[in-house]
């Protein structure tokens, strides 16, 4: 094996390549897996929506069934009722500055409360079926609703009194969102498989999509050029300022996405499915970059704004809310990120590194200092029993196997085992003992294995800890040899199915073959017998009239 160029510090050892199994602690599957700790709750009915409040302390809001309730994000627990309705909630959100909130009722109407009070501020009626979505406009004096009367309405929260209804949906509008980067434009989406874009300035729809399936929830991307909505069991992107282009095409679930949101920094699209997932999908690639599962089909979600709580709801009245424990000091690590940098610190001093050369800048290589460890330095000396201690000493195997390759490599495995008291052999036999058998580096222990036995095989007897590890070394290599020959037997067993099962296709096709050349030649013999009787018919009434024109 050959290792990296000499230097003046010393050479490091070469690590070699050894496979690798496919790993889910990527640091997407980390940080969303530190959302831990699920406090289950049992609510009265089916968990319709949860909205958070996007000013602190992000509180949220939870409608199930007739009873809607205000948490606390911290403790977990309702610190208030807006009261019990004659009709099932159906949906809730904040206003962006956190003083108010609307409900939306399957009694026609929304009820907008004091989110810091009790009591009702206002009831607004006008819709003739359920209200299914409602959001604050941007501007919080006005308020817009969707309904299954298959209309978008627009109020004004001091008066009550309707400013704008658009009647363009053939069906139950389920899902509205308001557009980030414009006060004047916001989307909806229904069962007529439409998603509208509205400006409050017109009467008419600005654009139209035809989604392919029922949306039950829509996103819009903070540049407000692009949405994400849930039909069906698909995500798409669509591009608003392409004319409704589809971007993405996101099949992951097996059953009807019923909300979409964004994450806290809006680089990350969540959805909650019947099928009892929520999926994670970054939005470079748009891959799936985390799952969880849920005992029960999702109907709501909601992350809060500073990405530390999730809570979903599910369909048989039971709330999950998932903790992300936020690690010590990343409050402070987020300040100093934008602190001013000063001559003569640290951070002044390494700055720039992650800059990426463009073009035509001119790169100056600096060769960094080799920093050995302590195995390296005593390989480098020729100290090849001690470069052998210091590596098993590590507890890696990969570093130790990388050792021995080098050894051999360097015609020094004898040298580095031989010579060894019971104190210095026992962690070598050890570490032979526990990877002998392992398939990334058994073929090199095997090798380390056949020098220990060379050298040591004339001294069994002399001592009882050395001889119990040998003991334990036969035996495990018994185990496997056993383990390879019940693996061969499987593979001739095997061997003889698949051998078998083409033999049996091989004369079935010969089989089907011959049929069909018979059935062709079947009908041509046939035809050929109907002639031939038809002419031997007539023959025989030939003589037959002869012999009877003979005989008077």
């Amino acid at each position: 094996m050959a290792t990296d160029e000499p230097s003046r510090h010393g050479r490091k050892l070469h690590m070699g390549a050894f496979p690798q199994l496919l790993s889910r602690d990527s640091p997407e599957a980390k940080y969303w897996r530190s959302f831990k700790y699920p406090m289950m709750m049992k609510l009265p009915s089916a968990v319709s929506d949860v909205s958070f409040a996007r000013s602190a302390p992000h509180n949220f809001v939870v409608c199930s069934g007739t009873q809607v309730e205000v948490y606390d994000k911290q403790e977990n627990e309702p610190i208030r009722s807006l009261g019990v309705f004659k009709e099932p909630s159906r949906c809730a959100t904040y206003r962006a500055d956190g003083r108010m909130i609307a409900v939306g009722c399957d009694d026609e109407s929304i009820h907008v409360f004091n989110a810091n009070a009790k009591g009702m501020l206002r009831k607004i009626t006008g819709h003739k079926g359920l209200v299914r979505s409602v959001r604050f406009h941007p501007c919080n004096t006005r308020l817009l609703s969707c309904s299954h009367d298959h209309t978008v309405k627009v109020w004004d929260v001091p008066t009550g009194e309707c400013e704008t209804t658009l009647k363009k949906h053939q069906d139950n509008v389920r899902t509205l969102e308001v557009n980030p980067a414009s006060e004047h434009i916001w989307f909806s989406g229904g069962y007529d498989h439409t998603i509208f874009g509205w400006d409050v300035r017109s009467p008419d729809p600005i654009i139209s999509i035809d989604h392919g399936a029922p949306v039950e929830s829509l996103v819009v991307f903070p540049t407000g050029t692009a949405i994400a909505a849930g039909g069906g069991s698909e995500l798409k992107v669509w591009d608003i300022l392409g004319g409704g282009k589809l971007l993405q095409d996101l099949n992951n679930h097996q059953k009807s996405i019923t909300t979409v949101r964004f994450d806290g920094t809006n680089s990350r699209i969540l959805t909650g499915s019947l099928d009892h997932h929520v999926k994670v999908y970054e939005t470079e690639q748009y891959e799936v970059v985390h799952s969880i599962r849920y005992p029960a089909p999702i109907l709501s979600m909601a992350i809060s704004p500073d990405n530390t709580h999730l809570v979903v709801g599910m369909s048989e009245g039971t709330m999950s809310v998932r903790k992300r424990v936020v690690p010590v000091g990343e409050v402070e690590q987020n300040l100093q990120k934008s602190r001013r940098l000063f001559g003569g610190t640290l951070k002044h001093r390494i700055r720039g590194q992650n800059r990426k050369p463009s073009e035509s800048d001119f790169v100056v290589h600096v060769n960094p200092r080799v920093r050995l460890q302590k195995y390296e330095k005593m390989l480098n000396k020729f100290q090849y029993a001690d470069a052998l201690d210091a590596v098993l000493s590590t507890r890696d195997p990969a570093i130790v196997v990388s050792m021995l390759q080098e050894l051999q490599h360097r015609n020094a495995l004898v040298s580095a085992v031989e010579g060894r008291n019971a104190s210095t052999l026992e962690p070598l036999l050890l570490f032979i003992i526990n990877y002998v058998n392992s398939p990334k580096f058994c073929q090199h222990v095997h090798i380390a294995a056949d020098v220990v036995l060379d050298l040591y095989a004339e001294v069994i007897g002399q001592s009882e800890e050395i001889d119990e590890l040998f003991a334990k070394l036969h035996v495990k290599l018994q185990r496997e040899a056993g383990l390879q020959k019940r693996l061969v037997q499987v593979q001739g067993m095997l061997e003889m199915l698949v051998n078998s099962s083409n033999v049996a296709a091989a004369l079935s096709h010969s089989a089907s073959a011959r049929e069909e050349e018979e059935e062709a030649d079947g009908v041509d013999v046939g035809s050929l017998s109907d002639a031939s009787v038809e002419s031997i018919d007539f023959d025989e009434g030939v003589e037959m009239d002869a012999e009877e024109g003979e005989d008077p």
